[in-house]
Parts: C-alpha cells; structure tokens; sequence
C-alpha cells in the first residue's frame, strides 16, 4: 500500500528525506531537538503505542521535550514505512485544532465542501473510525480534553499520540508521564553542547536548572556565546534581579528556569557593534513572542532592511529560535515567548508590543471575497489574532485593545466568508464576551461583535436564531447609536434578509421598503448600500412571486449600477443575471436566454471562463434552455459544463454536484429517463458521502430520483423513495422545513398520479396548513398546495369543498399574480367547471 502522509503545523522544520519514496510528504513535523532524544522515553513510547487501542497520552512539563518525543517517533514511524496516514497537529486552541484536522480532511478527501473546519474534524473522525489501516495521529501540546476528546477516532488502526502539561488530558488514553534528564543525561547533554570537559560544573548547572532540556539548551547557547566556563554562568545566573515566572498549574519550574531563559535573551540582546542589526534583534523576539507559538512564516516578519536572515540567524544561534529547514518559517519555544511577554512590564511596553504585532499582520487582513480567499494564509494570520489576544493585554491600554478587537473583526468576517462557520461563532462569541469585560455591552465593538454573530448564524442556515439576534441588535442600534446610523440602516437590511431566507417574504418587502427611502435620504440614492437594498427588494419580490414587480425594479436598477458601479462591475453583472433569472422565472424565456447569451461573454471577459461566477451563468442558461423546451442544447451545455466544474472546482464541488443533477433531470424532461435514472443513482452516494445524507442537497437529489422513477412509470419505485424521503427530511430538519414540505406535497403528487386520491387529499391536507402557518397563506408555494388539495377534491367528487377552497384562493392569487396572470385564467376555469360539475350533481 502506497503510504500517503499528511503533516501539518506551519513554522516546524520539514520531514527529512528519510520517507519512502512511495510516501508523499505534504506538510511539517517538528526539526530534531537542539539536544537529544533519550533511547529510555522513546522505547517506552513505541511500546506504548504497540500496546494501546488508539491513544497514549505523553505528559509533563513544559520543557522536558513531549513535542520532541513524539517528533521522534513521527520520524520512525516514516523511517520504517508501516503507516499508511500520518497526521500532525497543533492541538493548543481550538482553532489551531480545526486547522490541523480540517487539512488533513482536505487531503483524504473527506472535508465539508463548503468549508466548515469543525465539520470537516468530525468527517475526518468517521472516516478513521473503525479503517484498519495502519496510521498515526499527533495532537500536539493539547491544553484541554474537552477540545480534543470529540476529534479522536475510536477503534481505528489510525493510532493516536496526544502530548499536554495537563495532567487532566492523561484520562483521554493510556499515559506517559515524561520528566526531566537524569543527571547523567544532563552532563551528557552539556559536555556535547557546550563543548566543556568539566562533567563537575556541568552537573552544578543542571542542579540549578533543575535537568531541565529547554533550560539546559539555553544554558548550552549563552556559555558558547559568551565564550566563558561553568562558573562563570553559575556566577551570571545568580546575580539579583532576574525575576521567576509567575506561578502556573502545572509548570512547576525551579526559579532558575526563568533566570537561564533571560541571561538568554540578554546575551542575544548585547550589543556587538552592528547598530544596524543590534536594533532589530529585539524587536524580532518580541514580535514573535506575540504571535501563534505554532510558527511564523518568513515572509510575514519585516525585511529590516534586508537583513531578516541574518537577524533570525542571531536568534537561532542564542537557542531563542527554530528554523524550519526549507528557511520558511521560525518557532519560538512557549516558555521563551512567555518571559520575553513577562519582561513588558509597564503599561507603555505591553501597548508596544501589543501595536508591534497588529502593525505586523494588518497589511495582511483579509480580503472576504471569492477571489482573495487563500483558506491555509487566512488560517494562520487568524492563528496569528488568537495568540496577540492570549497575551491578555490589561484594561489599561484601552485604545490598544480596541485596536485589536478590530482585528478580531476582520478574522469573524473571514471565517464567515470562508464557511468555517464552527470556528467562526466561536471565534465571535469568545470576541463579544472579551469585548463586553474590556468596554462594555453597550460600546459599538460590542454591536459589531452581535452584529457578526447574527451574520453568522445567517450564514450557517439558522435563519430564525439569526433573526431574533437581529430583531434585539436592531433595538439596541436605534437607542444606543440612533435610528439613522449607518449600523442601525444595515442591521435593518441584514434583518430584512434573513426574513426572505426564512420564507417571511412579505415582512422582508415591508421592512426594505421602509428601509429605502431612509437610505435615500441619508445615505443618497446613489450610495452603494442603497442600490443593494433596492436590488435586494426586488429578490424579495421575485421570492414573492411578484415577478412583474421584481422585473420593473431590476429594470430601472440596472443603469443605475452601470452609472454607480460600472458596467463591467460584479455588482452590475450580479445585477444583470438576477433580472434574467426573473425574466425565467416568469416564463419570458426569449428575454432570459438573450440576456444570458449577451451576459456569459461579458463573464468569461471580465472574471475569466475559470471563474466560478462564469460557470454559475452558463449553468443557468442551460437551465432556462431546458426550461424553454429547447433540450438539445440544454444538455450540450450540461455536458461541456460537468468536466468543466469538475477540473476547475473539484469532483466534490457542491457546484459540480448540482450541475450534474441539474444534467439528470434535463435527461428525465428529454425523455431520456433510464439516462436520468442512472445518473441519479450514481450521484446520490456522491452527496451523502460529500454533502451528508440529511444535507438539503443530497434531500433534493433523492426527490429528483422519485419523480424519475414516476416519469419512467415505476410507481412503485417512486411511492418508496418519496415516504423514505419524507421521513427523513421530518427527522433531520423537522416537519416545518421547507424541505419536508416539499417532501411531503412529492408524495400527495405520486399519489395522485397512482390514482390514489383519498392518500393524496390526506397529505395535502396536512401539508395545507403547515405551508400556511410556515410561510403564510399568500406565499405562491403555500397557495399551490391550496390549489392542489382544491383539484384533488374535485377529482374525489368532493365539489362542494373544492369550490369553497377555489373561491377563497382565487383573490391570493390575483392579487399576488394579477388579475390577467395565466394562473389566474386556470383557477377560474377550474372553479367554473367545478361549480358546473357541483349544479349537474343537485
């Protein structure tokens, strides 16, 4: 079996060519150690692992080299070539968690296509659980069981190495409690590092420091530096005034630890005579002692001038720094980074190394759209905002703060346009919760917080969570900030969309077209977020069903963006192709495929043919060709379009994944139904492995599947799949989602079909007022459930409530859809022969 590794973890010196050449190594385990693995430890934990189910714990304090060990054993591991999975993660915060897992996910395969990295941590988690194969995972310096316990596969021949200074963690598998050097291990260790025969001083230095390997190491490198002997440290590291670490559970540090680490530091610090590069060595470790222990990349650190090497190497050779071997990135050791933050004590230090690292990565904050995103360079620099807010600045340096709760921001926004959701209302709650003890619930931080957090909620489909956020944010808006705040005007319009989501598409066009004129007014009617109200008004209208109403607006709104915006603008080609949608959707077919066909050029000039928005309209001309009987070229634009999104966006895409559904039924409306059949059964796996088999996706897909079954006349076959469907759609996502009513009017259809009324008019008659009370009796899906429990009746002879239930229809409909509507003309046709057919029976 070809072994495929997968090692993540920025900062940390590649996997050296030791793999088999069959391995492919795509990521980074820690260098080895500047001293020396014991042969003792390293047994222990190959036998460890041997005899384990899944999971051996490796804990002790910080210093005594877990992350080593387990490098150690890594390397073995790829030295023999017995595994066939290698993963490597840094398991300190839950982001840096979902990162690793989410990178692995990514490369087997088995991630949320959509982006979500705590979705993707548990797919990869299934996918482990129970494989046989042979595999290892690495949580690295895990700081709590609670956040690694639901990522750890279960019964899997994918074994598990967790290393922690929480004793707590231990209970999570099988420990291995690692402590400091023997003495004999110290001296050893010296002799070879700090190039002195003197075994006596050696073992009076590693007394002080307690066999401690980190303190040793920089015990190694200020000895070397300074060119003195064992006593001359001893004296160094006793002189007053090197204060001891602050206490901390589990970090039971001789005092001198502190004091080895310093002497360190102002070795690396001392002047030599380059001024030049004097200056930046200690702006370089205070950086990096602010940003994500997991590593920073190179090109992320200031040139200085063209020396950063060479300021980096200075570091490297003071024991202060790691480089990783390709030069990529540098990590500094925790306990390092900590003394270097401990040593900023006055308020005006801390506000300077809280600004040093904000002005680090603010040219590096993130562009949200589409095209900017770079999912692995956005993880780190969001990494990067957790490690600056972990050094807990104090309330004193308030304007600081406020500086990086806007940097917080900016990580919430990206999170959210990435899909991660899981991550992302994490991120923002723990963001609202800071912002609340530092400035107060009612500061605007805090509204931005509240005002992302309703975002996000949107964003992630729990639309009726978001709106009740919105509903109260909105409140708070208009006391605190005042009615016509540019916050207050988008909290109303950001509200007004999660009602359209929700299906509340009647409060949502009462709330934007009290919201216009507001924007107008103070905003301007040419201001950007004005035309995107309008724009936004006239989808709630198309939503509605109030298509001639939708066209108008769309109409009158397009040269206004091409003045506003330009004509070449994705807001005005977004703008463009909701109109053709409109004009499909409205069954004007000629004036959508023209619109379409004078569009997609535009498109694959302006974006590129590549550009997923490119490929969102050619799927949408093949589907208003389809929808205009015209199936022949339907389907040759599907089938150019399928191997086009699957070599662009991937196989797994949920773009592929609809275009080749949409490429099913448009077989089925051709008459091409074993075609459509086969491809319908090839997908459905597809979804429920990629997508979820409760994903409303996937739900769709299998819906499509019963009415082929139905077109193909395997009734039978269709009658199944529907009650299945059902089921299922009640289960996961309720007996009120739009899919289950979906789901439910399928099956009152096939029932019909089958010539089964009295089971058609029980279901409609359930699915009747679900529809109403979900999303109100005038909603155009509400009204054709009305309308087809209204004809069902008449086709059971029951007349007289098939009239009642078309009178009471007949004026939704013509005030939804006007009085001359062709729907409008077959409702009264329906309601004359079934007053005729009701005279005929007296």
């Amino acid at each position: 079996m070809t072994a495929e590794t997968i090692i993540v973890g920025l900062g940390q010196a590649p996997v050296p060519p030791i793999a088999p050449a069959a391995t492919r190594v795509v990521g980074m385990v820690p260098p080895p150690p500047a001293g020396f693995i014991s042969r003792a430890p390293l047994g222990r934990l190959r036998r460890a692992v041997r005899q384990s189910e899944v999971v051996v714990v490796v804990t002790g304090m910080r210093g005594v080299g877990k992350t080593e060990l387990a490098a150690a054993y890594t390397r073995d591991v790829l030295t023999d070539g017995t595994a066939g999975l290698v993963g490597w993660v840094d398991a300190e915060t839950r982001g840096t968690l979902l990162d690793g897992l989410s990178a692995i996910a990514r490369r087997l395969g088995v991630h949320d296509p959509h982006g979500d990295s705590e979705v993707s941590a548990r797919q990869l988690r299934e996918f482990l659980t129970g494989r046989p194969d042979s595999g290892l995972l690495v949580f690295d310096n895990a700081m709590a069981p609670e956040l690694v316990k639901p990522f750890i596969p279960a019964a899997s021949g994918t074994k598990v190495v967790i290393t922690s200074t929480q004793r707590d963690c231990a209970a999570l598998g099988d420990p291995l409690d690692l402590g400091v050097y023997t003495r004999r291990e110290s001296v050893r260790y010296l002799r070879k590092a700090a190039q002195l025969t003197d075994d006596a001083g050696a073992g009076q230095v590693a007394e002080e420091l307690g066999d401690l390997p980190l303190a040793l190491t920089q015990a190694a490198a200020t000895i070397n530096h300074l060119g003195i002997d064992y006593p001359a440290y001893l004296a160094l590291l006793a002189e007053p005034g090197r204060q001891a670490f602050t206490r901390m559970q589990g970090h039971e540090y001789p005092s001198q630890v502190h004091r080895a680490i310093l002497l360190s530091i102002d070795t690396a610090e001392t002047p030599t005579g380059d001024r030049d590069l004097d200056t930046v060595v200690r702006d370089l470790l205070e950086l990096v002692a602010m940003l994500s222990p997991t590593g920073v990349a190179r090109e992320l650190l200031p040139d200085y001038g063209g020396r950063r090497d060479e300021v980096v190497g200075r570091c490297v050779q003071a024991s202060l720094l790691t480089r990783s071997a390709d030069r990529t990135a540098v990590v500094m050791h925790r306990l390092v980074a900590r003394v270097l933050r401990e040593r900023a004590d006055t308020d005006d230090d801390v506000a300077r190394l809280l600004d040093k690292a904000l002005d680090l990565i603010a040219p590096h904050l993130f562009d949200t759209s589409p095209a900017g995103m770079r999912w692995l360079a956005a993880a780190r620099i969001i990494d990067h905002i957790d490690a600056i807010t972990a050094a807990q600045p104090t309330d004193r340096v308030l304007d600081n703060i406020r500086r990086l709760f806007e940097a917080r921001h900016q990580a919430a926004r990206q999170l959210i346009a990435a899909a991660d959701l899981a991550r992302g209302l994490d991120h923002i709650h723990r963001t609202l919760a800071d912002i609340e003890n530092h400035l107060g619930g009612e500061h605007p931080q805090a509204l931005t917080a509240r005002h992302n957090l309703a975002f996000a909620h949107h964003a992630a489909g729990r639309v009726a969570e978001a709106i009740d956020l919105y509903e109260q944010l909105l409140l708070d808006c208009e006391r605190i900030l005042g009615a016509e705040s540019p916050r207050t005007l988008i909290t109303r319009r950001n509200l007004a969309s999660s009602y359209h989501a929700a299906g509340r598409t009647a409060e949502a066009i009462d709330l934007y077209q009290q919201l216009l004129p507001d924007y107008e007014r103070i905003l301007g009617a040419d201001h950007p977020e004005t035309l995107i109200a309008r724009r936004n008004l006239a989808y709630s209208y198309e939503g509605a069903g109030r298509k001639s109403e939708a066209i108008d607006l769309y109409q009158q709104l397009l040269p206004d963006y091409e003045r506003v915006f330009g004509a070449e603008h994705p807001h005005t080609l977004l703008t463009r192709r909701n109109l053709a949608s409109t004009y499909q959707g409205a069954r004007r077919m000629a004036e959508a495929i023209e619109l379409y066909q004078q569009l997609l050029p535009d498109y694959e000039r302006i974006l590129g043919a590549d550009h997923p928005e490119t490929l969102i309209t050619r799927r949408n001309l093949a589907y208003t060709y389809q929808n205009a009987g015209r199936k022949t070229q339907a389907i040759a634009l599907y089938e150019e379009l399928v191997p086009d999104c699957e070599r662009i966006l991937g196989a797994e895409h949920p773009h592929t994944l609809t275009t080749r559904r949409n490429l099913a039924y448009t077989y089925e409306k051709a008459g091409r139904r074993a075609d459509a059949i086969a491809l319908y059964e090839q997908l459905i796996p597809d979804c429920e492995r990629i997508l979820g088999a409760e994903h409303p996706h996937t739900l769709t897909t299998r819906r499509n599947l019963a009415y082929a079954y139905q077109a193909a006349g395997r009734m039978a076959n269709a009658i199944d799949s529907h009650r299945q469907l059902l089921a299922d759609s009640e289960r996961a996502l309720g007996s009120e989602h739009r899919h289950t009513l979906k789901a439910r009017r399928g099956l009152a259809q096939i029932y019909e079909k089958a010539e089964r009324i009295a089971d058609a008019i029980d279901v409609y008659e359930q699915l009747v007022p679900e529809c109403e009370r979900v999303m109100g009796a005038r909603h155009p899906e509400t009204m054709t459930a009305r309308h087809s429990l209204a004809d069902a009746y008449a086709a059971a002879g029951r007349t007289a409530e098939a009239i009642d239930l078309y009178e009471r229809l007949l004026p939704d409909l013509e005030r939804a859809s006007g009085k001359e509507a062709d729907s409008v003309q077959a409702l009264r046709e329906r309601l004359a022969a079934a007053r005729d057919q009701g005279e005929r029976v007296l």
